[in-house]
């Protein structure tokens, strides 16, 4: 058996992201060819979960933009498993681990440095690179863009009257212009789901008591502890459920989440009564990612599994508060539900208002974008059939 020991895909003992066998294999590009024809490109991206996902969306306009260039991508540990066999990333490590010591030539020819934590800017200041793009940090320990494309997007953390009420961009845009890929459109993250863990999603679906042919339209109930008010109330949900029901006769409704949610799921749950049924809560992303692919569509607030919904293909109605609805491209499909109250969006990860932004969502008027989503056709809504 023929191996390609210096091919930029080898990964050792484990299958490329290719997947296939190395003999007469047609994506053989041996690391000589790359260093003497390609680049070398870092990308920086470790947090948070449902920011390194979405950043994704840059790799097909950068392979198209630098064909031969060998993509590192430098992330946290916890993130890997969203960026795990994406065929535009050719090496993947994660920050701290023996991986990332190993990925780092003498020099990069590009570094794009797409976080604003002082750590990671440090490091992109400190490596070499023939160019730098996004964030870097300056002399008296302050973050600051590298290059003028990247100005924008940083003045949107130093002002709230531009990212509240001013911008219209949204932050596929934006990070397209931060790394120099401006012509290009913006399109969906990546997340290369095999195969058979689409069908474990089925399978996790089916067994949670998913009906047979039926619609299932996933509830992702919760948003974590760390933004814990990116999702409405239990309470809120079950008087969401409800307007759902009656606007999709026969939906079936599968409660999903992670497992820092299962409280909150269980009294959603409970609280939405028949016709619903629960994912037991997973800590693997993947199979997090792979129930979700499983849906018709979904239900969220802005969180991880609106990212991952637009990657897998699966529409949303995604309900907006705290954060900035003009910043999010509805890849998949569906509508933005957006709450009204005077001082949302505010980024505030707590709150004690009540009801709170999302808490003063309409029922109806989510279960007119799950509708929409799910692409039924409800009386004064868009008409598909």
């Amino acid at each position: 058996m023929k191996i390609n020991l210096d091919c930029v895909h080898y990964r050792s003992e484990k299958p490329c992201a290719f997947a296939r066998i190395c003999d007469g294999c047609p994506e053989y590009f041996p690391v000589a060819k790359a260093e003497r024809e390609g680049e070398r490109v870092l990308i920086i991206k470790t947090a948070a979960l449902g920011d390194v996902l979405r950043t994704t969306s840059i790799l097909p306009a950068l392979r198209r933009a630098r064909p031969s260039a060998r993509v590192t991508w430098l992330t946290s540990q916890s993130a890997l498993p969203l960026l795990k066999g994406n065929p535009n990333i050719d090496e993947l490590a994660a920050i701290g681990s023996a991986a990332a010591s190993g990925v780092f030539p003498s020099a990069f020819d590009i570094i794009l440095s797409l976080d604003k934590s002082p750590a990671e800017c440090a490091l992109a200041t400190a490596l070499q690179a023939r160019e730098k793009r996004g964030m870097g940090i300056a002399p008296l320990g302050a973050v600051y863009p590298f290059n003028p494309e990247a100005e924008y997007y940083f003045s949107l953390g130093l002002s709230d009257e531009l990212k509240f009420k001013t911008n219209k961009r949204t932050h596929a845009e934006m990070l397209l212009e931060m790394c120099g890929l401006e012509g290009a459109s913006p399109e969906p993250p990546q997340m290369a789901l095999t195969e058979d863990e689409k069908r474990v999603g089925r399978e996790l679906a089916r067994g949670a008591g998913a009906p047979s042919g039926a619609r299932v339209l996933g509830l992702v109930v919760g948003a974590g502890d760390a933004f814990a008010n990116k999702t409405p109330s239990p309470e809120k949900w079950a008087e969401i459920a409800s307007a759902i029901k009656k606007a999709v006769p026969g939906v079936f409704l599968m409660i999903l989440g992670g497992p820092g949610d299962e409280k909150k799921m269980r009294a959603a749950l409970n609280a939405i009564g028949g016709n619903s049924a629960m994912v037991p809560p997973t800590p693997d992303l993947r199979v997090f990612a792979s129930a979700l692919a499983a849906m018709d569509a979904i239900v969220c607030g802005d969180t991880l599994a609106l990212h991952i919904a637009s990657a897998v293909g699966v529409p949303a109605a995604a309900l907006f508060g705290p954060t900035c609805p003009a910043e999010i491209n509805m890849f998949s499909g569906g509508a933005k539900v957006v709450s009204r109250v005077e001082c949302a969006p505010c980024y505030n990860k707590l709150c004690n208002l009540k009801p709170n932004c999302m808490d003063a969502i309409s029922g109806e008027e989510v279960a007119r974008a799950a509708a929409e989503a799910l692409r039924v056709d409800i009386p004064g809504g868009p008409r598909y059939n």
